[in-house]
């Protein structure tokens, strides 16, 4: 029995671990993407509901992750310190300054709120909080009760 546990145990980490590859959240100041697999999405909540853009990952190295549309490409950054980029006649220019980024996403709002080493999603009345480093999934559960 104990084999069994250990055995489910496992399975289940690295299941998790594999969804942490997987997904992602990169926020800039006034929109985020959201990477899910080798599909992107970006958001910009102030100017549309919904996905502004989609996109798929066509490269990545130790620095970047490359994304494009029919439209352009961009450079999404793997940490922190690094900028977002847009190609423009075959150049990479700055197009956002990187405020947080998140190596785990799977949320079904999308409502985000961002602090450094985590953030909520609000889906209506519920909330839930990420922390990223700390647990996958979600960290903890809130239901808005009242606001002003």
């Amino acid at each position: 029995m104990k084999k069994l546990y250990l055995i489910i145990s496992c399975t289940l980490f690295f299941i998790v671990e594999l969804a942490a590859q997987i997904t992602g959240l990169f926020t800039y100041e006034g929109g985020y993407f959201v990477k899910d697999g080798n599909n992107w999405a970006e958001y910009r909540p102030q100017s549309k509901d919904g996905v502004w853009a989609s996109y798929m990952k066509y490269d990545e190295d130790e620095n970047y992750y490359y994304i494009n549309n029919s439209k352009c490409s961009l450079c999404v950054p793997k940490k922190k310190h690094n900028k977002f980029y847009i190609s423009k006649n075959g150049e990479w220019e700055v197009i956002y300054y990187t405020k947080e980024i998140y190596s785990y996403f799977k949320a079904n709002g999308r409502q985000i709120y961002c602090y450094e080493g985590g953030y909520f999603v609000r889906d209506g009345n519920d909330w839930a909080e990420y922390r990223p480093q700390s647990k996958d999934g979600v960290w903890a559960s809130y239901m808005k009760y009242d606001e002003d």
